[in-house]
């Protein structure tokens, strides 16, 4: 074994993979299929426009960028001053007048082989590990590179791969788990290596397809140690392998010129196998609705779909599903985006668009000039595709049946052969030389992009706050289910510790939920933050975090608990609020990091419920009923860092801020209080401006905001108020557009198509004119909710208190779809969570997840 330099440490790994708005996990993006769903990169950009920052790399590397919250890694392989000896090479053979194709000769300098951390908000270097330190066995084409192989991460560990010069698992600090040797590769023509790792759950699945004896290996993620190897009979590939999962079964499938073939990641066993493909097979496959989609494109071409429910040997048979065979991509792997494939014509500049329905061409080959070769793979997002070549020449192609082309960018580096990475409103690059990022002038790195308002937010992968991403409550995932019952469409139910108004939140393959118990001695309560992973429901961990201080002993207080504050996450660290035990942070493994105490005056007889929310490095929190004042701690330390305390407001202030960008660029923290709607200055808390609403009494609700209009409704007696953002101290006159009666007490709103709706706690649901105030429906249901509705596609999900799920048309019918109810009895008041395709949700008694199947 090759030494490590290192301390090994063991650690408590994450299960399950791990994608969202905010991170790009592994090779190929959240989804695996190069699309960035919910970014929105820049158009144009040159090395004068739209350079947010860019910053020299050490060494040289091909490997893409992944990204774990604010924190970017690669790989780079530097060359050092220290050589070896080699022994010296015979000259090639003469034949005919040709020469034998000349091997490519191996290096004499020894490489140091280094995991980079960057902060992706400034390309800072956070840390950098050598992994190791050798001179490589053998060499390489000369557009490749010793660090090809991109890693991957579930947010708590980074596996890192560099060949033959060894695999490793990171935690996020840099320190090395674990290190393996598999092998020495001897590719064909020593071409080098490529094949990266994929991470499914706590597996590691190692494609190790070369000249010599070629297999296909599962790794424990915790430990390093073999769960299983198959061998291969492939000579080289560059294939990186896609895990998905199928109607209970979760497949490997690998690439290959002789078989494609899908493995049981639980064994190893074939499930099925297909020939067919090319030599020098690289393309990574992409799958959706059940069909994989395979591509090889080096000496022949070839194109095929197959189910994923096929089993067996299915070469030449009707199972597969259609093929194509007059273009296919050499290096760069195929973008789905929708109902259609983008990809290259071998390594040329020539794009085609293949529908995924029977294989039909809808476009191409299209030749995209001043471009020699691509060897980046295309990128998806905001109704773009994105395909940048080797000489730093990147198109912007429209995504649609017509070829058209947006934008053609330069920058002044070459060697673009990572592939881009995108999220939120930031395009990463990464050249031979220089790491890029770009995003449209007048963006501001590393503050919160506000809401697009009617358009439904991604997920990708995550729900990490109250509301999810942006808070808007919003998710375009058209697979969630619309009917449930305990025997359909229930993945599975988990018991939980103890009670909770709180919502779940999700990161990666594990979800987090706040409970309480022991509340009948109230100097005794404890609190509990519980993670489990979500692909079974099993609990991964759980905490227990006692009371440092009495709660108040008050009905109306007990009777919406005391776990109703719903936690927050950046991947790094859990930020959770316990009322007067106040705020406890802990690590993604449920180590706690620090708790800091924000005041136990308990103004309201209700308690409090405000959640945390997360800018830049800041966790920002409302403690209402314990100190009557919002505060700001530093993530990192819990240090103190403002507090703004205001007696009345803040009393009967419920609502969880939000942060939002006005037309200047300037980040507001907005907040309902009573009576008012408030800007605070997220850096200081300083107050900006405010404007008087109709939000009486009490604010329960989250704000909405889209185009500078934030939507405030709420307020015991209910009303709703529009208000343009920005100003100084009193706007109510210049500012608010609309305000009156009739609203929501307790669940917040979401925004569709120009429409507010929301459901009230008596059982009414709402659909109002955003522009004008003005309602346009109302639907009685006779059941009482706390909950906040959630829009997913198009489609309404209001869980009431007691009388199960209701699901509407979002639309001015508000025609009713379904009504969903469960055996459990307890209190559904939690918000749900939404997650690739997935619906968490969460009672008084039990944590939920609803899929399909």
């Amino acid at each position: 074994m090759r030494s490590v330099i290192a301390a090994v440490v063991l650690a408590a790994l994450a299960s399950g993979t791990f994608a969202q708005d905010g991170n790009w996990s592994q090779w190929r993006g959240p989804t695996h299929d190069g699309m960035a769903r919910g970014a929105t990169p820049p158009l144009t950009w040159s090395e004068t426009e739209n350079v947010v920052w860019k910053v020299p790399i050490a060494g040289r590397g091909s490997a893409t960028p992944i990204v774990s919250g604010n924190r970017m890694f690669l790989l780079t392989a530097i060359k050092t001053d220290k050589q070896v000896e080699r022994p010296a090479e015979a000259e090639p053979e003469e034949r005919g007048n040709r020469r034998r194709r000349r091997r490519n000769r191996p290096p004499t300098h020894v490489y140091q082989f280094a995991v980079l951390c960057v902060d992706r908000n400034t390309g800072d270097e956070i840390w950098r590990t050598v992994v190791n330190e050798e001179c490589p066995h053998e060499g390489m084409h000369s557009t490749s590179t010793y660090a090809s192989l991109s890693p991957v991460t579930d947010g708590t560990h980074v596996w890192a791969s560099f060949g033959s010069r060894g695999t490793y698992c990171l935690t996020m600090d840099g320190t090395v788990v674990w290190g393996r040797d598999l092998g020495d590769m001897t590719t064909r023509n020593h071409f080098g290596e490529g094949a990266s790792p994929a991470l499914h759950g706590d597996s590691l699945v190692h494609l190790w397809d070369h000249e010599g004896d070629s297999f296909i290996v599962c790794l424990d993620a915790k430990t390093g140690k073999d769960r299983w190897r198959v061998a291969r009979d492939e000579r080289t590939t560059w294939d990186t392998p896609l895990i998905v999962e199928h109607e209970g079964v979760t497949q490997v499938i690998a690439n290959g010129k002789n078989r494609a073939i899908a493995y049981d990641l639980k064994d190893g066993k074939i499930l099925w196998q297909c020939g067919g493909q090319d030599a020098n097979a690289i393309p990574t496959p992409v799958v959706k609705d059940g069909i994989v989609y395979l591509m090889s494109g080096f000496r022949k071409y070839k194109i095929q779909a197959i189910p994923l429910s096929a089993r067996g040997d299915i070469t030449g048979t009707d199972k597969v599903l259609w093929e194509y065979d007059e273009a296919a991509p050499y290096v760069a792997s195929p973008l789905l985006y929708d109902d259609k494939l983008y990809f290259t014509k071998q390594r040329n500049p020539q794009i085609s668009c293949l529908s995924t329905d029977g294989g039909k061409l809808v476009w191409g080959p299209k030749r995209l000039g001043g471009i020699q070769m691509i060897y980046a793979s295309p990128l998806g997002a905001n109704g773009r595709v994105y395909f940048m070549g080797r000489n730093g020449t990147t198109y912007v192609l429209a995504h649609g049946a017509e070829f058209n082309v947006l934008a053609k960018n330069k920058l002044d580096d070459d060697g673009f052969d990572s592939s881009p990475v995108a999220i939120g409103d930031r395009l990463y690059l990464r050249g031979a030389n220089y790491l890029y990022c770009l995003a449209d002038r007048g963006a501001k790195t590393g503050a919160a992009p506000a809401p697009k308002g009617d358009k439904v937010a991604s997920t990708g992968g995550n729900w990490p706050c109250f509301r999810g991403p942006g808070g808007a409550g919003t998710s375009d995932d058209a697979t969630i289910p619309v009917e449930w019952s305990d025997e359909k469409n229930v993945a599975w139910k988990t018991k939980m510790p103890g009670k909770g108004f709180s919502s779940p939140i999700v990161f990666g393959g594990r979800i987090y939920v706040t409970c309480y118990s022991n509340e009948k001695d109230l100097d005794k309560i404890k609190r509990h933050l519980v993670c489990v992973d979500r692909a079974n429901g099993k609990v991964a961990w759980s905490k227990t975090v006692d009371a440092t201080a009495p709660e108040r002993e008050e009905r109306r207080m007990a009777a919406h608990g005391y776990a109703s504050h719903t936690p927050v996450t950046d991947g790094e660290r859990i930020y959770a609020m316990f009322g007067a035990t106040g705020v406890v942070v802990f690590d993604m493994a449920g180590n706690e990091l620090w708790r800091r105490d924000v005041g136990r005056e308990q103004a309201s007889r209700f308690g409090s419920s405000s959640s945390p929310v997360l800018y830049e490095d800041l966790v920002i929190v409302t403690a209402g009923n314990e100190s009557r004042a919002m505060h700001a701690f530093d993530k990192k330390t819990g240090e103190p860092r403002w507090r703004t305390k205001s007696v009345r407001p803040f009393a009967n202030c419920y609502s969880t801020p939000s942060v939002f960008r006005n037309a200047d660029g300037e980040d507001e923290l907005l907040v309902s209080v009573t009576d008012e709607v408030w800007s605070l200055d997220p850096k200081n808390g300083k107050l900006k401006w405010y404007a008087e609403t109709k939000v009486d009494s009490a604010a329960c609700t989250n704000l909405l905001a889209k185009d500078g209009i934030c939507y405030v409704v709420g307020g015991r007696q209910g009303g709703r108020t529009a208000v343009k953002i920005g100003g100084k101290d009193d706007v109510t006159k210049k500012n608010v557009l609309w305000s009156t009666r009739g609203g929501s007490y307790v669940p917040s709103a979401v925004l569709h198509k120009g429409h507010l709706y929301w459901v009230n706690d008596s059982g009414n649901v709402y659909c109002v004119d955003a522009k004008t105030g003005e309602q346009v429906a109302r639907k009685r249901v006779r059941d009482r909710f706390y909950a906040s509705v959630v829009l997913i596609a198009g489609k309404l999900y209001a869980f009431s208190r007691f009388g199960g799920c209701y699901v509407f048309e979002a639309s001015p019918e508000l025609k009713q779809l379904a009504h969903n109810k469960l055996a459990d009895e307890s209190d559904f008041s939690a918000s749900p969570a939404v997650v690739d395709g997935q619906l968490i949700f969460r009672s008084d008694a039990y944590l939920y997840c609803v899929s399909k199947g």
